[in-house]
């Protein structure tokens, strides 16, 4: 079975816009590696948002990567009923919507460079946080 990596929206835009860069080299090692990717609804909605604020020229193409891009779109879930001790407490109110739809979603990891998110990781027992140096150290130590 495939990992399930959930995206945060800073890696994809990294990605996206930086080819060469840490994020750019972490979601190939994922596609490389079969992974499942997984983006909720608020990461899609603000990567269109920032592109379109700072990148107006690439929101076509961004628009193309999405239609031709193989990933499993996900969105939190309110049946699922997670405890207090399941889910820090998240600075950023817009972080954990992220958060919860990667738990719903059983996401092995989350990619994201948000150090608000990437300081909670030790407290999520059911999901791995991870920067996309620290997915790229870790793929190599398991290949």
């Amino acid at each position: 079975m495939s990992m399930r990596v959930a995206l945060d929206t800073n890696v994809v835009i990294s990605a996206l816009a930086f080819p060469g860069s840490v994020s750019d080299k972490a979601m190939t090692r994922m596609i490389l590696s079969d992974c499942q990717i997984l983006l909720c609804n608020q990461v899609l909605t603000e990567l269109r948002m920032v592109v379109r604020r700072k990148f107006p020229e690439k929101t076509e193409s961004i628009e193309r990567f999405l239609r031709d891009f193989s990933y499993l779109e996900i969105s939190e879930s309110s049946s699922v009923n997670l405890s207090s001790e399941q889910i820090p407490d998240v600075r950023d109110p817009s972080d954990l919507p992220i958060l919860l739809s990667a738990i719903t979603a059983k996401a092995d990891i989350l990619v994201t460079g948000d150090e608000d998110l990437l300081s909670v990781a030790s407290l999520i027992t059911t999901l791995e946080i991870l920067s996309p140096s620290e997915f790229l150290r870790r793929e190599e130590q398991h290949r």
